[in-house]
């Protein structure tokens, strides 16, 4: 998908994605290396998500309001979670995805949905 892939064996992370322009690229952690391969595609599809939809971007342009009002930031970062796994979902990998969220800690990160609310998402059941 023209989204280059790169390992870093001491990332505490599951997958990240970074950069802007031409200079995306996606970021895996040994915890990814967990997952089942079906499962690793999603995941990897979840943060190309991010960078074909100028995640990274839009958080630039708004900058400005996420400084004067920070609550912002949290509702922008979980509007994009949203969009990255429905863009997983037009792909295809929904289910994947799913279960791929069935398998970490169901509590949100602060600019995450819960995985639960993901879930529910990812397979239409709402």
């Amino acid at each position: 998908m023209g989204v280059p892939v790169s390992y870093d064996e001491k990332a505490k992370f599951i997958s990240d994605s970074r950069g802007v322009g031409r200079w995306k690229k996606v970021v895996v952690g040994p915890l990814f290396l967990k997952f089942p391969w079906p499962e690793q595609q999603a995941i990897l599809l979840h943060e190309v998500g991010h960078c074909k939809l100028f995640h990274v971007e839009h958080r630039i342009g708004k900058l400005w309001l996420l400084l004067w009002k920070p609550s912002k930031l949290r509702q922008l970062c979980i509007d994009q979670e949203h969009a990255a796994d429905a863009f997983v979902r037009s792909c295809g990998y929904g289910a994947e995805l799913a279960r791929a969220f069935s398998r970490i800690s169901p509590e949100a990160h602060f600019l995450h949905p819960p995985a639960s609310e993901r879930i529910i998402r990812l397979t239409g059941q709402f």
